[in-house]
């Protein structure tokens, strides 16, 4: 059966001998485990140590690595500070992941949508050091994502990168220069959506595997739209694997400003009670529809919940309690407001006549 799940999993580039290999190298070992250093220093002899951190590490024995911190090396006398993976400018809040057969989206902007994040090694620049990145879970700190990866993007002007594929996460790697003060500029890195079908595969061979692997870790019962940018690097001297963690990044497109586009009538009876279609776009189930008549009357109306689509919603024209002009009318103002977001004005007008329709 294992062997007939691996033939299928040969489509997606998955190796199962390693990407399933431990439950707990996938749903842990990414995690710090301490050994009485650092907070983001993994224990090197743990079994469960990164693996992505095992290729450019050297065998250690544990008691080596705690005579490296207890004996006065040359490098630790000379040097004032602790080495330390600083991300000096934060990702952006929202970048929507591509699916596999869609077109790249670029790579993950900084926060003002004009730069990239930068990440430097504080504390050390005595040779070049490998940085390496994946895509992590939000909730569960430092682990993989299961249904986002990293994507290399290509560009002449990009930093330098290449992908390696370690136990099923593409991990990209570049290198931290001296001459360049031991920062890069992170603008090779995109995020892809994994097909569902594809990772209920993977998942069904972690339960296999690990029989109450989904009760533990939730894979399937929540589908998490948001991620983490997780970075790694070792320092020889003192034997470290240094890790940083970037702030959530929502990875679903999210919606702009509401926009009124068309109305069913501009026009209505200061009694109210009729129906009001409103077509537009970027409505959301929680809208409201806000009729204000200068600073003298304001009235905001909920819509029809089973009418609320994304293009458009019915919602009751509400009674007018304002004052009328000379001609027995109002000139009063529609706006659509979805959370935070707020759409332009719409004229609307009360009459106390009844022969009022119209319709725009």
């Amino acid at each position: 059966m294992l062997s007939q799940e691996s033939d299928i999993y040969e489509d997606s580039g998955l190796d199962t001998n390693t990407y399933f290999s431990e439950s707990s190298v996938v749903a842990n070992t990414l995690l710090p485990n301490t050994i009485g250093l650092s907070s983001n220093t993994f224990d090197l002899n743990s079994p469960y140590f990164p693996s992505l951190n095992r290729e450019i590490l050297p065998t250690y024995d544990i008691r080596s690595i705690n005579n490296a911190f207890t004996a006065k090396r040359p490098f630790e006398t000379e040097r004032s500070e602790k080495p330390e993976l600083l991300l000096l400018s934060q990702p952006a809040r929202n970048h929507r992941a591509r699916y596999k057969t869609e077109g790249s989206r670029g790579a993950v902007k900084d926060r003002s949508g004009r730069g990239f994040p930068i990440i430097k090694l504080k504390g050390y620049s005595k040779s070049p050091v490998k940085l390496r990145c994946y895509i992590g879970h939000d909730d569960k700190i430092g682990e993989p994502h299961l249904f986002y990866q990293a994507s290399k993007i290509i560009g002449k002007h990009l930093t330098p990168c290449q992908v390696k594929k370690i136990e099923g996460i593409k991990v990209v790697e570049m290198e931290l220069l001296p001459e360049n003060g031991m920062q890069t500029v992170v603008n090779c890195i995109g995020i892809v959506k994994e097909r569902n079908f594809d990772v209920q595969r993977k998942a069904s061979v972690l339960r296999k595997k690990h029989l109450f692997l989904n009760e533990q870790h939730g894979l399937l019962e929540k589908r998490s739209t948001c991620c983490r940018l997780v970075f790694c690097c070792y320092i020889p001297e003192t034997s470290e694997t240094l890790q940083t963690i970037s702030d959530p990044i929502i990875c679903t497109q999210v919606l702009g400003s509401p926009e009124i586009h068309k109305m069913s009538t501009n026009r209505s009876h200061v009694n109210g009670g009729e129906d009001l279609f409103v077509i537009g776009r970027n409505f959301t189930k929680d809208l409201k529809v806000i009729f204000e008549h200068e600073s003298s009357w304001r009235q905001v109306v909920e819509p029809e919940a089973e009418y609320v689509t994304q293009n458009h919603f019915i919602c009751k024209i509400p009674p007018f309690a304002g004052p009328l002009n000379h001609a027995s009318s109002a000139k009063v103002l529609i706006k659509v407001r979805c959370g935070e977001k707020c759409s332009e004005s719409a004229s609307f007008l009360y009459l106390r006549n009844r022969s009022i329709s119209s319709f725009i």
